[in-house]
């Protein structure tokens, strides 16, 4: 019988807390259906974090 593992990672931007245009970063880690949320402790330029998400999917 085989089993199947699943894995990702998720990041996004708080929106709720801009401030100077930035945003605290958060991660979502998924193993196997099991979910953990992080807060990265960085704040991020909302407009860069656009752009790096655009240069990925183009």
């Amino acid at each position: 019988m085989k089993t199947t593992q699943t894995f990702s990672v998720l990041f996004w931007l708080k929106q709720s807390n801009i401030k100077n245009g930035k945003a605290p970063l958060y991660a979502c880690i998924t193993v196997n259906d099991n979910r953990a949320e992080l807060f990265l402790k960085r704040k991020v330029l909302i407009s860069e974090f656009r752009n790096a998400i655009l240069m990925i999917y183009y």
